[in-house]
């Protein structure tokens, strides 16, 4: 979730200053950048793309994933 938050809040704060608030480093921000989605998340983003879970899952996925679930 830390990284998420960091992720969504990037345009408005510096990724360092983040991570020092946040307690987490950078190196590990940016390889949880790189990774794969989870099969868990390509779940999550059929349902939300099917309208089974809802608009607020999409507005938490799409910002990492935005190749995944469609806005």
């Amino acid at each position: 979730m830390r990284y998420a938050f960091i992720e969504r809040h990037r345009s408005a704060w510096p990724i360092l200053i983040q991570c020092e608030v946040l307690r987490v480093s950078r190196s590990g921000f940016y390889s949880w950048r790189k990774r794969p989605p989870s099969a868990i998340v390509i779940d999550l983003s059929r349902r939300v793309n099917s309208n089974v879970v809802g608009p607020v899952v999409q507005a938490v996925l799409a910002p990492r994933w935005p190749g995944v679930v469609r806005r």
